[in-house]
């Protein structure tokens, strides 16, 4: 168990890593690479955390157009922070804090539902995963 405990967090850390230093204009890990990373790292949907942002009005459920405006002034901002994969009909969109490597900010669109959602995800656990 204790091999295991030492291997996924390595991976995790591995693939992290190769997120963060990546090419913010071209995608710095695989599909398949990508969705083990999302299902390593530590993570909470901010509608969890600020239920404000959920009721009375769905901030997520807003039009396709709000979104891919947001989506674009959030790259020209935090340019080369932000990280993309795409896998239809979902896209990524992942925005690294500015002074810790350890935390980034999780848009997913569904262009299919034409919805998004926001996660906070985390390489370590924070008190609250425990």
């Amino acid at each position: 168990k204790i091999l295991q405990q030492g291997w996924t967090s390595f991976q995790r850390y591995r693939l992290w890593q190769k997120l963060s230093k990546g090419n913010p204009y071209a995608p710095s890990l695989s599909l398949a690479s990508f969705q083990i990373l999302l299902d390593l790292s530590y993570a909470r949907r901010v509608e969890d955390i600020d239920s404000s942002l959920h009721h009375p009005v769905n901030l997520f459920k807003m039009g396709a157009s709000t979104w891919h405006l947001l989506f674009n002034h959030l790259q020209q901002v935090y340019g080369d922070r932000v990280r993309h994969v795409h896998a239809d009909p979902l896209r990524h969109m992942m925005i690294l804090h500015p002074s810790s490597d350890l935390l980034l900010a999780h848009f997913l669109w569904d262009d299919r539902e034409k919805e998004c959602s926001l996660w906070v995800r985390r390489l370590q656990p924070s008190s609250q995963d425990r």
